[in-house]
């Protein structure tokens, strides 16, 4: 396989964060996904779910690490047609955001009312994917494209805070896009 020589990085969950999704509030504990990210597991890296869309995976160009902050991911770009699609959608700002697809059993979860809403806590899950999309349901979610060479390590990069955004662009883009 032939890379570009660009990686699409960031974070494409944040934890300590409630979401909402499915209409239902949740929260991903700190560590959640840890066991899952220590297996053999593979972990895809798809374009907005798809499945047919997949650009990377775990086994080949998809590098995780998950920290204090959330789950990190780099994934060195191919040349074909998905990953120049994916490109062309990171340049452009399109896309600025990332969702994560996961699994976990109803033995790791708890339920607490919060402001008087119900809130789903997930202690352990198995991350199935990372998708790159417009939006994400988790806000604190980016992506990021750059030249491979100056990348350090991706758990460097995550502790030297590269990968964390503010998300302020984000926020202006998806407030001018519902204008529309």
């Amino acid at each position: 396989m032939t890379y570009s020589g660009l990686v699409l990085h960031g974070y494409g969950f944040r934890f300590d964060t409630l979401y909402r999704h499915n209409d239902r509030w949740n929260y991903i504990s700190p560590g959640a996904f840890d066991e899952s990210l220590k297996s053999a597991h593979v972990v895809r890296m798809l374009l907005e779910h798809n499945d047919d869309l997949e650009f990377g995976n775990s086994q080949s160009n998809l590098i995780l690490h998950a920290d204090e902050y959330g789950v990190a991911f780099r994934c060195h770009l191919r040349k074909d047609k998905i990953s120049e699609h994916v490109t062309a959608l990171a340049q452009s700002k399109a896309f600025l955001d990332c969702s994560i697809g996961f699994t976990y059993a109803a033995s790791n979860t708890t339920t607490h009312t919060v402001s008087q809403n119900p809130v789903h806590f997930i202690s352990k899950g198995e991350l199935q994917e990372i998708s790159f999309l417009r939006a994400g349901a988790c806000p604190e979610t980016n992506a990021t494209l750059e030249d491979a060479d100056k990348c350090g390590p991706l758990f460097s990069d995550c502790k030297a805070s590269r990968l964390v955004s503010d998300n302020k662009f984000n926020h202006l883009i998806r407030t001018l896009r519902d204008i529309e």
